[in-house]
């Protein structure tokens, strides 16, 4: 049975754009490249004082390798590019933008899985892997179906036609209900998980204060949540978005339409949402303090720079 896939449409195809030009076949790693190499501008501008030629040395040698960088890389650009410089904004964009693409430590590419690979091979052409994919051996349930009515055809002879329907009747209603009670226990377990509050506000300071209050309550589930939903409320809003509030956070995220350096910011914080409200597993202080951190970043970015309407 497969899993449930969970996916950001809007803040995917915006990722797929900023890292387009990277191939597996390239020399090096573009895309670890790119990323440092916003890191690099970033650093250039926190100096004292901001050496802004060269974060915009940085900067266009990204965009010439890739015009599709545009929307995410000009309006840094731009920032420098004002008299005097926006420092903040353009530092501001800078590190969500690296902050979305960061990669795991010791993170490489083109690596040969050749003999990864030929370990795997071997291990399934052991003896104890080598029947594997053989169906002519019965197995365990294959058995224990059998016996089970093996045991059910000779109680029906010997109950008679009558009593075999009785039991044929005792056996199906016995089975329907272990079936009802384990469907209803595994809806009552789950239901928390993947179903979320269709009602909601539409103002994003009264969903972060909420968001502040589940968190000091220890609520870091709902308080990710509510944080998240927040940071959308301030994109969707001044992207001129007709906003339901019966819409769930993740109809919200659908609707939503921004520049792509916002939409980039808002991918780190979507990918966290996902991750404590869908995936089950708990979700601690130190996943509210990143969330809130990125959640906070998205609604400052929404406040300071134009959003595209929808």
């Amino acid at each position: 049975m497969g899993r449930p896939r969970t996916c950001v449409a809007a803040t995917v195809a915006v990722l797929s754009m900023l890292v387009s030009a990277t191939s597996a076949a390239a020399a090096g790693c573009a895309s670890i490249d790119y990323q440092a190499t916003l890191v690099s501008a970033t650093h250039a501008l926190l100096a004292t004082p901001p050496d802004v030629p060269a974060a915009q040395a940085e900067i266009t040698t990204l965009l010439q390798a890739d015009g599709s960088r545009g929307p995410a890389l000009q309006p840094v650009l731009d920032d420098l590019a004002t008299a005097p410089p926006d420092i903040e904004d353009a530092q501001t964009r800078l590190s969500s933008m690296s902050a979305a693409l960061a990669y795991p430590a010791h993170s490489t590419c083109n690596v040969d899985g050749g003999a990864a690979r030929s370990a795997l091979h071997d291990v399934y052409a052991s003896p104890a892997f080598r029947q594997l994919d053989d169906s002519t051996q019965p197995g365990l349930l294959d058995t224990l179906l059998k016996a089970i009515a093996s045991i059910f055809s000779r109680a029906a002879g010997a109950l008679g036609p009558t009593g075999g329907l009785l039991l044929s009747l005792t056996v199906l209603a016995l089975l329907a209900l272990v079936a009802w009670r384990r469907w209803h226990g595994s809806a009552a377990q789950h239901s928390p998980r993947l179903m979320e509050p269709a009602a909601g506000g539409d103002d994003p300071d009264a969903e972060w204060q909420a968001a502040e209050r589940a968190a000091l309550a220890g609520e870091h589930r709902e308080a990710v949540r509510r944080a998240f939903r927040a940071a959308l409320l301030d994109v969707a809003l001044r992207g001129r978005v007709h906003i339901d509030a019966a819409w769930t956070t993740r109809e919200l995220l659908g609707r939503v339409h921004a520049d792509g350096d916002v939409l980039v910011a808002l991918a780190a914080a979507a990918a966290l949402f996902e991750r404590a409200w869908y995936s089950g597993r708990a979700v601690t202080a130190a996943d509210w303090q990143t969330a809130s951190e990125r959640c906070a970043g998205v609604r400052r970015m929404a406040r300071q720079v134009g959003v595209a309407p929808g």
